[in-house]
């Protein structure tokens, strides 16, 4: 498609109020390849600003317009010439956007909504009009020079400070987020946020389970381990919370806690210099159990 071609064109469906304003062109001379953002010099709603547009002698208008609350009005038709940046040329290609101000000269700042709301525009409308990608180099040289750079200034075709020196200075950041959308990176959402931790979680429990399984029974425990669980649940050291009457095998302990308890055992037989599998341990006259040393000061 040559550049000077125009091709059909539509509105973007994150508009949430719409007042067609009188001052344009008609269609385009121009197919869609850059877009430039304006502030308002005020802080005026979206119906504010498309009631000001409406006026036939105001003689100015925008595609589109972003208030402080984040909502997106639509004013001039995408397929049509808005009259915004005192530059037939620009206008002919450039989607203008206004948006509200939250405080006045010399920043003109705007609020983190308008600024979320015009990232999320631009976005659609490059996807819309087949923008690879949002270039932002500060450069009134590179006019025009859309492989290079597609965002332009009001400032750069009048004597104005239009958007501010607030947006202005962060064109090159609304240009690298928008074209990190463009290029497939996930816009990173409280939900998705939730859903990656629910899934490292999920992770990282299989991972320790992996690592330290758990045993529920008896007969999970691996078999060079289970005479010496045998004799702990046997002397009623090891229970796994199930009374015995239920279920003598019960453990529900980890692999861990289990070698824990069996290292225990060997220390304390080697110590006493009893079997490592025996009844109960004779000292003279007293029985003392497992549990007992286990205890013992």
């Amino acid at each position: 498609m040559e550049r000077n071609q125009v091709r059909m064109m539509s509105n973007s469906p994150l508009v949430v109020y719409t007042k067609l304003s009188p001052n344009h062109s008609g269609p385009r001379k121009h197919v869609i390849d850059t877009i430039t953002i304006h502030c308002v010099a005020g802080n005026a709603s979206i119906e504010s600003l498309g009631n000001w547009f409406a006026q036939s002698s105001v003689q100015a208008s925008s595609n589109y317009g972003v208030d402080s609350k984040g909502r997106i009005g639509l004013f001039v038709d995408e397929a049509n010439r808005s009259w915004c940046s005192s530059s037939s040329a620009n206008d002919n290609r450039a989607i203008t956007i206004e948006v509200s101000n939250t405080a006045g000269a010399p920043d003109w700042p705007v609020s983190s909504e308008a600024m979320a709301a015009v990232i999320d525009l631009c976005t659609d409308i490059c996807k819309r009009n087949n923008i690879k990608q949002l270039l932002w180099l500060a450069d009134n040289t590179l006019i025009g020079r859309v492989d290079l750079q597609n965002m332009t200034a009001h400032r750069w075709f009048a004597p104005k400070a239009c958007p501010g020196s607030y947006l202005y200075n962060r064109f090159g950041d609304i240009a690298k987020k928008v074209t990190m959308r463009l290029k497939g990176e996930v816009k990173m959402t409280e939900e998705l946020k939730e859903q990656i931790r629910a899934i490292c979680q999920e992770e990282i429990a299989a991972a320790l389970q992996k690592r330290n399984p758990m045993y529920a029974d008896y007969a999970d425990v691996p078999i060079y381990w289970q005479p010496m669980v045998k004799e702990l649940l046997d002397r009623d050291i090891l229970n796994g919370g199930t009374p015995r009457e239920i279920s003598a095998t019960d453990v529900n302990l980890t692999q861990d806690t289990i070698k824990a308890c069996v290292l225990m055992k060997l220390y304390i037989d080697q110590k006493l210099n009893t079997p490592h599998f025996g009844p109960a341990y004779q000292d003279d006259d007293e029985e003392k159990t497992l549990s007992g040393l286990l205890t013992d000061d």
